[in-house]
């Protein structure tokens, strides 16, 4: 089997698991974000899977053409879910930076090294990796229903207005020390609640437009959070991957004499 082949049969896995991903992703993003019932772990385990097959064909490849190839298939299958519109095909375009230089990453680290490391190599492209699906899943949340419901609010959500009411019914209860009747505590707290809630719809109301992008935008952060997690995950996967296909002999490691430069003073 040439490189070639290897490499054809390498995107298409490649495609078939961002396929899978986006697949999942998007039906995520049709519901409640952030209910425990509605969590998708296969998706995020196919998120691991993923990039640690990318990251394994960097190093087996390590040629820009590669990542070429999967930034644009990780792009493709995600306009495929969610569209193909203006902000879906820069987004898409923009990760093929983040893709260059995940292959960057791995070719400087193979030639800064005497011995092959896979597990290094490897820990230096998941991070772009998984920034870039990361920022893809924003921008698809942004577009998502739950998100865009958004749009046209003029108040508080109602959760919002019930933690107002809870921590209002607290301060009273503090304040009264016990010494008012419950209903009559009960009707401050009402009361008080209904007023601070109105005063922040009216200072708020400017700025509800803006809440889709700022959820997308928290999303990204909280998903940046956990990060490491899928660093570390991605990285064993992208491991396990790399000595599977050695076990298999699609490669194998060769020594050679190399010249190294040494500093003397």
């Amino acid at each position: 089997m040439t490189k070639t082949h290897k490499l054809v049969i390498w995107l298409v896995i490649t495609a078939f698991l961002a396929g899978f991903f986006w697949l999942w992703a998007y039906e995520w993003l049709q519901g409640s974000l952030f209910e425990s019932n509605n969590l998708h772990l296969r998706m995020w385990a196919a998120l691991t899977v993923l990039v640690g097959f990318v990251s394994a064909g960097f190093i087996l490849f390590q040629r820009y053409l590669f990542a070429l190839f999967a930034g644009m298939l990780a792009g493709l299958s995600f306009m495929f879910f969610f569209g193909i519109n203006p902000l879906n095909f820069i987004s898409s375009a923009a990760i093929l930076l983040l893709f260059f230089h995940a292959q960057a990453n791995i070719k400087e680290e193979l030639a800064q090294r005497t011995k092959i490391n896979a597990r290094m190599a490897i820990r230096r492209s998941v991070m772009p990796l998984i920034l870039s699906v990361f920022l893809l899943v924003s921008f698809g949340a942004y577009q998502s229903p739950a998100i865009k419901s958004f749009e046209n609010i003029n108040r508080l959500p109602s959760s919002s207005e019930k933690f107002i009411s809870t921590i209002v019914g607290a301060v009273v209860r503090d304040f009264a020390g016990g010494a008012l009747d419950p209903s009559l505590e009960s009707q401050a707290t009402d009361q008080v609640s209904r007023q601070l809630i109105d005063q922040a719809n009216v200072f708020l109301e400017p700025y509800f437009q803006y809440a889709p992008p700022a959820i997308a935008f928290a999303l990204f952060l909280i998903l940046w959070g956990l990060s490491w997690i899928f660093m570390w995950l991605s990285l064993a996967s992208g491991v396990i991957f790399f000595y599977m296909f050695k076990k298999m002999r699609w490669f194998r490691i060769e020594e050679k004499d190399v010249k190294a430069e040494v500093l003397t003073v």
